[in-house]
């Protein structure tokens, strides 16, 4: 297990040590595994691009690497397809879009669509422009697994961030955001995603916003903390970001953090990225990092996890003691997990708002069928 981890994390560095992988390599007895967990981890293509040319004389297993890498870079170039086509229609009703994670990413990052894993379209829409942008796409054959009047319901725009979508075909999926972070952390913060520092991509032609990249590396940050860092694709994404902006103003990015009071997340994250891929940080993001004792702690337990294969469902309905466990390295001090873990059992969700489309004069009902869910999901399933 130690070995193919190591061989994965070393693939996914900016500079591999060919000298280290070639002796990886030799220690392997088992390639599906390796091809299992790259895929997995979304960072086949690297993995892919450093491996072929140690391979090469292992026609069999180059040809199976060739195929999944293909079949990824067939998937992305269908879906940024789709991007560009969802830009185009949007633009003409005057709907501005931004473009976050996906070929956004890819192509800001690995300047290459295709060396990049992912398996959906994410954008930010204004939440005004939400059920327009919805209401017009289905016009034309789109579909969504629930109405888009729903996009009216001010409780679902409160407590959930995103409608999902598919394309006539329902082979691509897409997740209209109309706001990346939550409520109380926005609130706390001077961010405004629709700003004019906000960065133009160019795609195949089409020029695409995507996030200023102070803004783009905070949330990449929470992002991955909210899934405890999970899948190194986002940890990869972390690394590139830094080492591709030498000028991010770091003194900004620590205020916002305990502003928004998501220190946790943040730090976290740079920690795992500066452990495990040798991200650069200022000296005054070390100096913070070694100030909150707790991350030392988080940081080994989920670089465990990663290395055994272990997806946690995090947030889930289902809240066991193991979830309460992950929920403890994300949140510095007792009061916020217990804040954290009383909403994930009493808080209204949007699938709460789903079951029906309540008039704003009643939403309190709502509470009533969070209750109702969670007996019946937490008990009477699970007999």
């Amino acid at each position: 297990m130690e070995t193919k981890y190591d061989l994965l994390i070393e693939c996914c560095k900016l500079s591999p040590d060919d000298e280290f992988i070639a002796s990886l390599i030799n220690k392997i007895d088992n390639w599906d595994k390796i091809i299992n967990s790259a895929y997995m981890h979304g960072v086949f293509p690297l993995v892919y691009q450093v491996l072929k040319k140690f391979l090469e004389n292992n026609k069999p297993l180059l040809s199976q690497f060739k195929y999944v890498n293909l079949e990824i870079a067939q998937s992305n170039l269908q879906m940024t397809a789709e991007l560009i086509k969802l830009t185009k229609l949007l633009d003409k009703e005057n709907i501005p879009l931004i473009g976050i994670k996906g070929p956004v990413l890819s192509a800001l990052l690995y300047k290459d669509i295709t060396k990049r894993q992912f398996s959906d379209i994410d954008v930010l829409l204004h939440q005004e422009d939400m059920h327009r942008a919805v209401v017009m796409l289905e016009s034309i054959g789109y579909r969504s697994e629930f109405s888009s009047d729903f996009l009216k319901n001010e409780m679902l725009l409160k407590v959930d961030k995103d409608f999902a979508i598919s394309t006539p075909d329902e082979k691509i999926n897409i997740e209209f955001h109309w706001k990346l972070f939550s409520n109380p952390q926005m609130s706390k913060s001077r961010i405004v995603l629709f700003d004019v520092e906000n960065v133009d991509i160019d795609i195949h032609n089409t020029h695409i916003r995507t996030l200023a990249t102070d803004i783009q590396l905070l949330y990449l940050l929470v992002h991955g903390s909210k899934h405890y860092w999970e899948r190194l694709e986002w940890i990869c994404d972390i690394d590139r970001l830094i080492r591709q902006n030498s000028m991010i103003d770091w003194t900004v990015l620590m205020e916002r953090a305990r502003t928004m009071e998501i220190e946790g997340m943040v730090y976290l994250g740079l920690m795992i990225s500066h452990d495990l891929l040798n991200t650069p940080l200022h000296e005054k993001i070390l100096q913070r990092i070694s100030e909150l004792a707790v991350l030392e702690k988080s940081k080994k337990s989920i670089i465990c996890d990663i290395r055994h294969d272990k997806i946690i469902e995090g947030h889930s309905e289902h809240v066991d003691l193991k979830n309460l466990y992950h929920l403890s390295l994300i949140n510095e001090t007792k009061w916020k997990l217990i804040k954290e873990y009383l909403s994930i059992f009493f808080a209204i969700k949007k699938w709460d708002v789903f079951v029906i489309n309540l008039p704003k004069r009643v939403h309190w009902l709502y509470y009533f069928i969070r209750y109702y869910r969670i007996i019946k999901e937490n008990i009477f399933i699970r007999k």
